[in-house]
């Protein structure tokens, strides 16, 4: 596909995707507002299912709002009910686990805040998982290194939370994890 019509095709889903004013924003809160469940709902989970073709087999995504992870494993889970669901948070940070706090600080940005969000949906969750610093840097490194993808830390914390998933048996050894690489490295 030409880079054209990857354009193309993403201005007919944003299109596809607009909707009337007033839109549910709460003064630029994000944590409350609506429109990013709805947008990966219908817009991140339908291309996620398009690109994947057949199945998939787990959706693993870092936690900050929300909104990514529920809005999409609402979509991803009428398509495919199997699928393993996974929200990735902050190793030591695991409040979505059911947890105590013992880490405040951690280097996945825009995740891991301590609080459960407005949004979240605990029904769409088959089990939790947790990356450490170290493993994100590393994961970092090595997307950096053998794939040229200059990411994030909490982009390369979903790739982890992949390859975790993967290893633990939970889904077919051949099977498909979707996620998002949500950051770039470009402010580290």
């Amino acid at each position: 596909m030409s880079a054209l019509d990857l354009i193309g095709r993403h201005r007919r889903v944003a299109k596809s995707l607009e909707r009337p004013r007033p839109y549910t924003c709460e003064g630029g809160n994000q944590f409350n507002a609506t429109e990013g469940l709805v947008a990966h709902e219908i817009g991140t989970a339908r291309e996620l299912i398009e690109v994947a073709g057949s199945r998939i087999d787990g959706w693993v995504a870092c936690v900050g709002t929300g909104s990514t992870f529920v809005g999409v494993a609402r979509g991803l889970r009428e398509a495919y009910p199997h699928v393993v669901m996974a929200p990735v948070e902050p190793s030591g940070c695991e409040v979505l686990a059911g947890k105590p706090i013992t880490k405040h600080k951690h280097l996945l940005q825009g995740t891991g805040y301590g609080f459960v969000p407005p949004h979240w949906d605990p029904r769409l969750v088959s089990r939790c998982l947790a990356v450490t610093d170290d493993e994100a840097l590393a994961w970092k490194r090595r997307l950096a290194g053998e794939e040229g993808l200059h990411v994030g830390f909490s982009a390369a914390a979903n790739v982890c939370a992949a390859a975790k998933l993967l290893s633990m048996g939970a889904i077919p050894s051949r099977g498909t994890v979707a996620t998002v690489l949500c950051d770039s490295g470009m402010k580290y």
